[in-house]
């Protein structure tokens, strides 16, 4: 005859978070990801910086083809996916790759006006506009960032709200997360 109160707490599995595009940004996500509980992988087509001294805490980091790595991994539906490629055809190349696939987080860097740029040929390639409403981007939260360590903060804050559900994806936290269609067809 007595009361118990019983809590539980959910426990989730290690997020997985891939890094597609080691530059500088990159690096600094790199680094900091971990530190508050992503395991890293890095994925980049230069050698010079997909490597083990750049990124020393990834659990993985591979210099290879981006797109025919993106073809041909498993990448798991609770995945968080940054887009970082150093250049507007090679996002689009990734995008198109990871398109209508389920993704916890994809996240693409970049001004308003690529992001239009890229989401309008994604859309005439053929991509969904329901999975391009995923598309964190501009990616980040804005707190201002200007260099790549605030970048990857700014970043990473966004990773942390996803994560904890404070923003989920398909639903920013602050206006300037997620693209908006600028026609759908």
């Amino acid at each position: 005859g007595g009361q118990m109160d019983v809590f539980i707490e959910p426990v989730e599995p290690t997020p997985h978070l891939y890094i597609l595009g080691a530059g500088h940004v990159g690096r600094e996500l790199g680094q900091l990801a971990p530190t508050v509980g992503f395991q890293v992988h890095v994925i980049d087509d230069r050698e010079k910086f997909a490597n083990r001294e750049r990124f020393p805490n990834a659990v993985e980091v591979l210099a290879t083809p981006l797109v025919e790595w993106v073809q041909s991994a498993t990448i798991p539906p609770s995945a968080y996916i940054v887009v970082l490629t150093r250049g507007h055809r090679q996002d689009f190349d990734v995008l198109r790759a990871l398109a209508d696939r389920p993704f916890r987080y994809v996240g693409l860097i970049g001004s308003r006006a690529k992001v239009a740029r890229l989401t309008d040929a994604l859309l005439d390639a053929g991509v969904s506009a329901d999975w391009l409403r995923t598309l964190h981007a501009p990616i980040g939260l804005d707190i201002g960032a200007v260099s790549p360590p605030e970048i990857a903060v700014a970043i990473t804050a966004e990773l942390i709200a996803v994560r904890r559900g404070r923003a989920t994806t398909g639903q920013p936290v602050g206006q300037s997360l997620q693209w908006t269609a600028p026609r759908l067809r």
